[in-house]
């Protein structure tokens, strides 16, 4: 847990969309560049991640994984408006930017993921769900409320005052990684090195299992939903509904308490009615709240219940649920030591999802009709046909796996 805080605070400025958004904003970009630099984040990292997964199970060293990847995540944002102080050339600015989205995911990839390996060989099988959810929801409230500092100050500063400020900022923050690297190295699992080889036939086990294919499916349709919506919607509440940025990341601040408060619960009612159907109930609302603020967009109510429900297509409670419950799923389902396989094959199939999503988006946009907040509106809507789908999809699933409890955490193993 202190690892995780602390690491939180680390990225906090390099990983939060709304100062990211906020920095794409005062580079000049147009809309188009935006997905097309967030769908950097997902492809190249996502490749990398799988193909290292043999070599990752065979040295077995998470928390060193987890040590070094933070701190290279952390460091690696520092780029940006080191760039923009020092030229204003888009061309090189937006190789700067490109660099700077995909290696950072990378090295959030080999983090998350081993740290999720981490979950699995310290806490009991019976409570992974429970305690596993409270441990990846942690980061959200610690980082907004590192980011909710960091906009107030940056909001309504431009050029190089604002470049110049986050660069301290981001230096600030870079020194929570050091008590962090001393923090995950007391967390006591076992650690030593396979002596087995790296076989090729591993890395694809996963996709061979039945059971675990299924999720795959899923995980690409939501992920996706997710890279169609979190690419335009910051820019949204940011252009259009002019919400100054401490005001989005204080909503933000609220999604994560909620989800963080939530995820314990979320937890026990996938031990209770398994991942699928927990997943295909959060899949409708979702899909509800989305139709209905498109149907009914002077409804206050209706926003509000979309931005708390979906915000950014990550931080949002049931969209941070459902990541949450996948990631669960995707270790759960792995014999004993091969977790870093199949998290590694999930990776991928979302990221994938990922990256379609976000370079998808800009076409899609360009396409919806009207202007303003009505575009915009049509846009997000035309996304939302995902969520019945991921719906849908979930329930056939659910239906054709055997029951409710199939998919527990402890119940699953090949």
């Amino acid at each position: 847990m202190e690892f995780q805080a602390l690491n939180a605070v680390a990225i906090a400025l390099g990983a939060n969309w709304v100062i990211t958004d906020m920095i794409l904003l005062r580079m000049n970009f147009d809309l188009s560049r935006f997905g097309v630099i967030k769908s950097s984040m997902f492809l190249l990292p996502a490749l990398a991640y799988w193909a290292a997964a043999g070599l990752l199970r065979k040295l077995n060293r998470d928390r060193l994984v987890c040590l070094w990847c933070y701190f290279a995540r952390a460091v690696l944002p520092l780029a940006m408006p080191a760039a923009a102080l020092l030229t204003d050339d888009g061309r090189i600015l937006f190789a700067v930017c490109l660099i700077v989205f995909s290696g950072g995911y990378t090295f959030a990839l080999f983090a998350n993921n081993s740290l999720l390996a981490i979950y699995k060989s310290a806490l009991p099988a019976a409570e992974f769900n429970r305690r596993g959810a409270i441990l990846a929801a942690l980061p959200g409230p610690v980082s907004a409320l590192t980011a909710l500092g960091g906009a107030w100050l940056l909001d309504g500063l431009d050029g190089d005052g604002f470049f110049r400020l986050l660069l301290i900022l981001q230096l600030a923050t870079l020194t929570a990684d050091l008590p962090a690297m001393s923090a995950v190295y007391r967390v006591r699992i076992p650690e030593r090195p396979r002596r087995e080889p790296v076989r090729f036939g591993e890395w694809l086990r996963p996709f061979r299992n039945a059971r675990f294919r299924p999720l795959l499916g899923f995980g690409f349709l939501h992920a996706l939903w997710t890279g169609l919506l979190s690419t335009y919607l910051v820019v949204f509440l940011l252009k259009i509904k002019n919400f100054p940025p401490f005001w989005i990341i204080l909503l933000e601040l609220g999604l994560s308490l909620a989800a963080a408060a939530g995820a314990s619960r979320a937890g026990r009612l996938a031990d209770r009615y398994g991942y699928a159907a927990t997943m295909a109930a959060g899949s409708a609302v979702i899909a509800l709240a989305s139709f209905g603020w498109a149907l009914m967009p002077a409804s206050a109510l209706f926003l509000t219940l979309f931005l708390f429900l979906v915000y950014n297509g990550n931080n949002g409670f049931l969209s941070l649920t459902l990541r949450n419950l996948e990631g669960n799923a995707s270790s759960g389902l792995a014999e004993s030591g091969g977790a870093n396989h199949y998290v590694a094959a999930f990776t991928l199939e979302q990221s994938l999802g990922g990256f379609s999503g976000c370079l998808l988006a800009g076409g899609l946009f360009a396409v919806m009709p009207g202007e303003g907040e009505g575009r915009f509106r049509n846009y997000f809507a035309a996304s939302a046909l995902l969520t019945v789908a991921m719906t849908v999809f979930a329930l056939h699933w659910n239906s054709n796996r055997g029951g409710k409890h199939v998919f527990q955490t402890n119940q699953c193993r090949p």
